[in-house]
Order: structure tokens, then sequence, then C-alpha cells
């Protein structure tokens, strides 16, 4: 909402080539404990300087955001990127000086429930109609012999690279938040 004052911004980057990259900027409020999606971009087969061009597309947007609150520190910008391909989060940082971070991915199983009861609560909005909502809706939990609802992601049915993003990011929201990441 244009109302929303952030001050920080918060990006996930999930990586693929076969699969898809998922790009998502989260502007927040760390004190009110309210966080807004504002950038989803996904895409595949993506060469570094897509990947690179992506963040700093987000970027821009979320500077654009903090400008609203004139206490922001512009540079509350922060990417945090899947570790399962390190070279492509080091070529951002040294070559194009972007504010990367490895990704926290402990503890997957208690990252998902957490970001879905955020969501639930409606502390972490996300955009109608996107790519993302979509996922949303296309990601299921694993279930057992009984049809009970286990912990995680069905990735043997569909995988959100959207999601991964956004939980990647929602580490750190969660760890400013004071919400314990680490069980």
């Amino acid at each position: 909402p244009n109302d929303f004052v952030a001050d920080r911004i918060y990006i996930g980057n999930d990586y693929g080539w076969s699969d898809f990259n998922g790009i998502v900027g989260v502007a927040c409020n760390t004190s009110l404990r309210k966080g807004y999606v504002f950038y989803v971009h996904k895409f595949n087969k993506a060469t570094v300087s897509d990947i690179v061009q992506s963040n700093k597309d987000c970027i821009e947007e979320g500077t654009k955001i903090l400008m609203r609150n004139p206490s922001a520190d512009l540079k509350a910008i922060e990417i945090y990127g899947d570790t399962s391909d390190n070279t492509i989060m080091a070529e951002m940082s040294r070559n194009y000086g972007l504010p990367c971070h490895k990704a926290f991915k402990y503890d997957k199983d208690l990252a998902i429930e957490q970001l879905a009861e955020c969501m639930r609560k409606g502390e972490i909005m996300i955009p109608n109609d996107s790519d993302l909502t979509e996922e949303c809706e296309m990601t299921l939990h694993p279930r057992d012999e009984e049809d009970n609802i286990l912990p995680g992601i069905d990735d043997l049915n569909y995988h959100p690279d959207l999601m991964m993003a956004l939980l990647y990011a929602s580490r750190r929201i969660f760890f400013d938040w004071g919400i314990d990441i680490s069980f």
C-alpha cells in the first residue's frame, strides 16, 4: 500500500537452470512486524547477468519504497540467496557490489511452518494474481498413508521456486522480527 512505511527490504533468490529462478522482494516494517511482497520475477535458463539485472530492478523498486520513510536507511536492502549455487552470489557481490548473503537453510520444515503462519495471520502479504499467488495455490504438503498432512513441501508433484525465494528472505525477516528460527 502507498501509505505503508517500510524500514527494510529483503530480497530472496532461488536459482535454477532447468527449473526456474525465483526472485522475490519484501518491504518490511520491523517494528510493526508487517511485510508486503512488492517484487516477483520467475524465469529460467538465465545467465548471471539476467539474475543480476533482476536483483538490480528489485533494489531500485525497494529503494523507492524506502524513500517514503524519511528516517529509513536507503541501504537497508539485502539479498538472501539459495546456497545451491554460491558462485552466482559471489559474482553478484564481488563484480556488481550487490548486498548478497547465503540464506539460512536449516530446519526447512520449521521455516515453511513459520512462513505459512505469518502469511495466514496477514503479517506477510502477497500480491493478488501474481506468479507467487499461483505457486501458493499449487504448493502442497506431503501426506502419509492415512492422508494426514506432514511437515514440508511435496516437491515430487510441484516445486515452488518463488516460494523458496520468499522462504529464504523470510528467514532473515523472522530473525529481525524476533521470531526464533532455530529449534
